[in-house]
């Protein structure tokens, strides 16, 4: 029974760091001066919606490559695991996207987003590795 709920509060998890982190209290100013547009609140539950959704398709998906990895059952493991998922896979891939976008500010827009990333699919995994 736990296999199917931890990851789904990890995704909570993920998804209120998010909340944190895009609000005025993190990095909201800067990212949206990064973005060079504004952002249409009335959109806002629906992309919280998509990106709550997704957040817990990444979680089962760590849960099964942490499995699949034979990952140790540890928090340390856990966190090397998902530090090298993000640095190596994640946060390329969206530096990639984002140096086509032709924002003039891409770096700082890649380094809020990136790392927010690394954050919330480190804590995911490190807290999945541990059975």
């Amino acid at each position: 029974m736990m296999k199917f709920i931890k990851p789904f509060l990890t995704a909570i998890a993920a998804f209120l760091i998010g909340a944190f982190w895009y609000s005025s209290y993190g990095f909201r100013t800067l990212w949206l001066a990064s973005m060079e547009q504004k952002i249409d609140d009335s959109n806002m539950f629906v992309a919280m919606g998509v990106s709550f959704a997704l957040m817990n398709v990444m979680a089962y998906g760590i849960q099964w490559l942490i499995q699949r990895a034979k990952v140790p059952s540890s928090y340390g493991a856990g966190f090397i695991f998902g530090l090298m998922i993000s640095l190596f896979f994640v946060t390329t891939s969206l530096g990639i996207v984002l140096a086509y976008s032709g924002k003039t500010a891409f770096l700082t827009l890649w380094a809020i987003d990136a790392s927010y990333q690394t954050v919330f699919l480190t804590l995911m995994s490190t807290i999945l590795a541990k059975k």
